[in-house]
């Protein structure tokens, strides 16, 4: 066996760690990387899907993936955080799906705008996470009969290119914004990078609150 061969195996398997290292690093960042003040934070519109009072003091906006396992871990704090903060918070959902490395992130993001046509984008959005680790293409049309959803106009929905043009449209502006992985929040002008602790994301929303009440 020549020399090449005896470690071409170490070669490759070290390569291997290093594409996987630099994977997880891009989609999660630690702590204490993970704040950062925005110039450019997004702008919130009427078409954009939205839990929480308009006038809120605090609004967070979520650049998400219904296939990344780091988003399905944020969720449940986020969902404690709205509880937390009824009557402070509103939560604005945007589409950016890593296409690259989840494949069914982009037809669930369109099964969740075909749902949310009638009414139900919230419902749909907690099903595709709550069912993240079995998705599958059969996933979208059992989630839309479970809730009761007129098939034959979600069917013809998810068909349109206007809710594929939406989720592109995600995807767009997450690049405007240089955002390279999801999760990432924006809490007004924070910008809150991977899944992090509700600690981390309250102690944000706190100094949000505080300057919101000086400024009025």
């Amino acid at each position: 066996m020549s020399f090449i061969q005896k470690i071409l195996p170490v070669f490759l398997f070290t390569v291997s760690l290093a594409i996987l290292g630099f994977a997880l690093f891009s989609i999660s960042e630690p702590e204490d990387n993970a704040i950062a003040a925005s110039s450019l934070p997004p702008r919130v519109t009427e078409e954009d899907h939205a839990l929480g009072p308009q006038d809120a003091p605090v609004t967070i906006i979520e650049y998400s993936d219904f296939q990344c396992p780091y988003c399905a871990q944020l969720e449940p704090v986020l969902n404690e955080i709205m509880q937390d903060y009824p009557n402070q918070i509103k939560l604005v959902y945007r589409h950016f799906p890593l296409e690259g490395i989840h494949p069914l992130a982009t037809p669930s993001a369109i099964a969740s705008e075909a749902a949310g046509k009638q009414g139900k984008f919230w419902e749909m959005h907690d099903l595709l996470f709550a069912n993240q680790d079995t998705l599958d293409i059969g996933s979208f049309t059992s989630f839309a009969k479970l809730l009761q959803l007129d098939m034959s106009r979600f069917n013809s929905d998810s068909k349109n290119q206007s809710l594929m043009n939406r989720v592109k449209g995600g995807i767009s502006e997450a690049k405007i914004l240089n955002l390279s992985s999801t999760p990432t929040l924006f809490i007004n002008d924070k910008k809150v990078v991977g899944a992090q602790s509700k600690e981390l994301i309250e102690s944000v929303i706190s100094k949000e609150i505080e300057k919101m009440a000086k400024q009025r």
